[in-house]
């Protein structure tokens, strides 16, 4: 998981260090490609990301390229959704219903299930959408401590 919000907040520097390494087929989570240039972007740019989970990808071209030549595998979320699936893999939860997106390209058909309210006996369509937990958490930080902190 890549912190940072667009621009601000994303950890250029630990970024860098991952390109430096040589680091590949990587799996990264962020809620945005960056744009060119820029944090995850020169991962991406290099080759060395193989699959991007995230919200929005529209500012970097080259990621969108990528992406309709099968180059790199794109997950992507409605930002609540992708929010709140990392929420919940940090509250060791296997995940949530949610209405949202049901009739659209993003819902798999097998992820719906038919859901009846005890209360009211109304029946209705959720999905079931799963925790997302990552290995790392890659976070920009002003100071720290010989830990990482």
């Amino acid at each position: 998981m890549v912190g940072g919000f667009g621009s601000p907040g994303t950890p250029y520097t630990l970024l860098n260090e991952l390109l430096r390494q040589g680091q590949d087929r990587l799996t990264l989570i962020k809620n945005d490609a960056n744009e060119p240039g820029y944090g995850i972007a020169k991962l991406i740019e290099a080759g060395r990301v193989e699959t991007l989970i995230a919200s929005h990808i529209g500012l970097n071209r080259q990621a969108v390229e990528r992406m309709n030549s099968g180059e790199l595998r794109v997950e992507l979320y409605p930002q609540g959704i992708l929010a709140e699936k990392i929420r919940n893999a940090g509250a060791g939860l296997f995940g949530f219903l949610s209405d949202i997106g049901l009739e659209t390209e993003i819902t798999d058909p097998s992820q719906i299930i038919e859901w009846k309210d005890v209360k009211n006996g109304v029946k209705q369509k959720l999905k079931v959408e799963t925790a997302l937990h990552a290995d790392f958490a890659l976070i920009h930080a002003a100071r720290a401590d010989h830990y990482g902190n």
